[in-house]
């Protein structure tokens, strides 16, 4: 995650180099010290919600659109020059990992909290 930090800033460094410090490195600098915004529960759990608002409208999209209805429906793998499963296909399988993630993170959310009141 570090180095994806330092990759962007160096990409932003080389894309203005007029003033090169002024967009990315202050706000990597407070991720990599800690100095952000504190942790809310109320605001993390909005951002949850839009999570899985956004992967249930992408699966909507890819797989349901492109796999199910452009692909069974209009015979989409016939053409040869507009087949789109395959990035359908790519794009549903990361959508369905990230809503994978995101619920472990509330799991294990919901378990740290039970352990810091005191409860096993």
């Amino acid at each position: 995650m570090v180095a994806a930090y330092y990759l962007v800033v160096g990409f932003d460094n080389i894309t203005n180099p007029t003033n090169p410090n002024a967009s990315n490195w202050p706000f990597v600098q407070g991720v990599l010290s800690g100095d952000g915004i504190p942790a809310d529960s109320d605001r993390w759990n909005n951002a949850q919600k839009l999570t899985f608002l956004g992967c249930f409208l992408g699966l909507g999209v890819f797989f349901f659109g492109f796999m199910v209805v452009g692909g069974n429906w209009f015979i989409m793998y016939l053409n040869s020059k507009w087949n789109g499963l395959a990035p359908a296909f790519q794009n549903s399988v990361m959508t369905i990992t990230m809503l994978i993630l995101t619920v472990g993170v509330m799991i294990g959310g919901h378990f740290m909290k039970d352990n810091e009141d005191g409860r096993a």
